[in-house]
C-alpha cells in the first residue's frame, strides 16, 4: 500500500468534544444496543426468580429407596400403564429414578416378554394390558 499523504484525514477528538460540548449534548458511553438490553432487562427484574425458573422442577418426588429388581419392575408396568409408551430417560424421569436403574428395569420386563421397544425405542406393554 501507498502513503495517503496529504490526502489523509484524521478524526480529531478534540474538535468533535468541542462540537458537542458547543451544542448542548453529552454523548452516551453505551454503544447503541445497549439501550435496548437495559429495557428488556429491567432493574427490577428479580434474578432469584428467573433462576427459579430456569431450573426444571422433577416430574415426580424422588422414589423409596432401591427396595428390588422385582419392585422396580412393577413401578415401571405401572409407569407405563399410566403414561403409555416411554423411552428409558422419560421412565426415569417419571419415576424420579437414575438411567442406570430404569434401563434394569427395562430390561427384566423384557426380558420376561412384558414389554417391547416400538419403533421409535420406547417401551411398549405386551398384550391386552398395553396401550
Amino acid at each position: 500500500g501507498g502513503s495517503c499523504g496529504a490526502m489523509a484525514m484524521w478524526f480529531d477528538a478534540k474538535a468533535a468534544l468541542a462540537a458537542i460540548e458547543g451544542a448542548g449534548a453529552r454523548p452516551d458511553p453505551s454503544p447503541p444496543g445497549a439501550n435496548r438490553a437495559i429495557r428488556a432487562n429491567p432493574p427490577a427484574a428479580d434474578p432469584p426468580q428467573l433462576a427459579r425458573l430456569a431450573r426444571p422442577e422433577p416430574a415426580a418426588p424422588p422414589s423409596k429407596p432401591h427396595a428390588g429388581p422385582q419392585e422396580d419392575a412393577d413401578a415401571l408396568t405401572a409407569a407405563l400403564r399410566f403414561h403409555g409408551p416411554m423411552t428409558q430417560g422419560a421412565a426415569a424421569l417419571a419415576l424420579g429414578w437414575g438411567a442406570t436403574r430404569a434401563w434394569q428395569a427395562e430390561a427384566q420386563l423384557r426380558a420376561t416378554g412384558t414389554v417391547r421397544l416400538d419403533g421409535w425405542g420406547r417401551a411398549v406393554i405386551e398384550g391386552p394390558h398395553g396401550r
